[in-house]
């Protein structure tokens, strides 16, 4: 379930980036960042999450 939340909320991103919507594209992207607290364990490791970040830092920079 996460995998495939993550993965919507990065297409959505990168979607409204090529759109040049740049808040919706970082709203998604940063979202996609996010660990369900629905699950109700939490997150059980150190999620990597570079991709998200670098992408956020490619929204923000073209935000500029």
């Amino acid at each position: 379930i996460t995998a495939m939340a993550n993965m919507a909320g990065m297409t959505l991103a990168r979607q409204y980036l090529d759109k040049k919507q740049y808040r919706k594209a970082l709203k998604y992207a940063e979202e996609a960042k996010l660990w369900p607290t629905h699950l109700g364990v939490g997150k059980p490791y150190e999620v990597n999450t570079k991709e998200e970040d670098d992408l956020i830092a490619q929204i923000r920079e073209q935000m500029k």
